[in-house]
């Protein structure tokens, strides 16, 4: 049984990963989308700690009483590789041309990796951002599936333990011996790094088995104004913090009281976003999360060769295409590609 609101809110995550790739607004003519770009839209790759954190949590929720009981480790890990290669391999094969066209030839290693899902573990940017940039979080992914069936079987104190390690890291990626790109790489993209993302929505879920039949729906709904607000507040202070700390550390803590408090589905804030089109749209942000870039570098592209789209009105139609072409191929994709390659894969393995 899913949580429709935590469903939903993937759609508002994938969309603001979505925007923040919406880089012609930094060079528009209108200084207003230049400004709504550099201090607001730019902002939105904190969608990924989202991601990252409810992967974790629902994880546990998916599996916490049964992995080891009557889901066997076969039937968990070939539902990951269900969910997100076939996608995947789809979009790294249509960047492909893309990539043709504006004469970047990535290495065999550079694919192999990229395939594989092992480009965050490269420093070197031109790996672990190359061909369809969004993929990079997907060695993160992987790295916590691999790693989720031992840590589904820790206590509560030693997974606190491992996500206390994983902080102090984090502390030490700071040191000043590191250069911005360094821990760019180091506290954003290294998947031990996000390792405690993950572990942070594995202790929520934990903290949510406690909370969920004890809270009433009044508190519920507080939970939630609350944890929208707190959001508000971090995101309009955002300009007091140093970015190596808003990377990930810096949005952590309302991210996680955001899902939180929106696991409880009898807040007033989480039926209003649990209606069935959020819900689609929810379903769908896996595909819109990987393909969008490609739309955007295609598009753009396009522009750039033809001279598509001036001024600031060219601007808005620009990024109206980008994400309406970009939802209609997320649908495409996830209800004629996405949905049917998880039950073939699953057919394949027998599971």
């Amino acid at each position: 049984m899913k949580i429709d609101a935590l469903t939903s809110l993937r759609f508002f995550a994938a969309c603001a990963v979505l925007f923040s790739h919406l880089r012609f607004f930094g060079d528009s003519d209108s200084a207003f989308l230049r400004t709504l770009y550099s201090k607001v839209f730019w902002e939105g790759y904190i969608g990924v700690t989202f991601f990252f954190i409810l992967s974790g949590f629902i994880l546990s929720y998916s599996y916490q009483q049964r992995l080891h009981k009557d889901h066997g480790l076969k039937a968990f890990y070939v539902a990951r590789v269900a969910r997100i290669y076939p996608l995947h391999l789809l979009t790294l094969l249509l960047a492909i041309p893309w990539l043709t066209l504006i004469g970047e030839q990535p290495s065999a290693l550079t694919y192999g990796m990229n395939a594989l899902l092992l480009q965050g573990f490269s420093p070197d940017r031109h790996v672990h951002f190359s061909i369809n940039l969004p993929a990079w979080s997907l060695s993160s992914e992987i790295f916590f599936y691999a790693l989720f069936p031992l840590l589904i079987l820790l206590k509560n104190r030693l997974l606190l333990g491992l996500w206390v390690l994983c902080l102090g890291w984090q502390g030490i990626m700071l040191s000043p011996l590191l250069n911005n790109e360094s821990r760019h790489f180091w506290m954003y993209v290294f998947p031990v790094s996000r390792l405690m993302d993950f572990c942070t929505g594995m202790l929520l879920y934990r903290l949510y088995c406690r909370m969920v039949e004890r809270i009433k729906p009044t508190q519920a709904t507080l939970m939630q104004s609350g944890a929208v607000v707190l959001l508000a507040l971090f995101f309009a202070l955002k300009g007091k913090v140093p970015q190596t700390l808003r990377y990930d550390l810096y949005y952590l803590l309302p991210m996680a009281l955001l899902i939180l408090a929106f696991s409880f589905s009898t807040g007033t804030l989480s039926r209003w976003i649990s209606g069935r089109v959020l819900i689609i749209l929810g379903e769908v942000s896996f595909s819109l999360y990987l393909v969008h870039y490609l739309v955007a570098q295609y598009l753009q592209y396009l522009t750039d060769r033809y001279q598509l789209f001036h001024g600031t009105r060219g601007d808005l139609i620009h990024a109206s295409l980008v994400l309406g072409i970009s939802l209609l191929l997320s649908l495409g994709l996830y209800f004629y590609y996405e949905t049917r390659m998880r039950r073939w894969v699953k057919q394949l393995f027998r599971v």
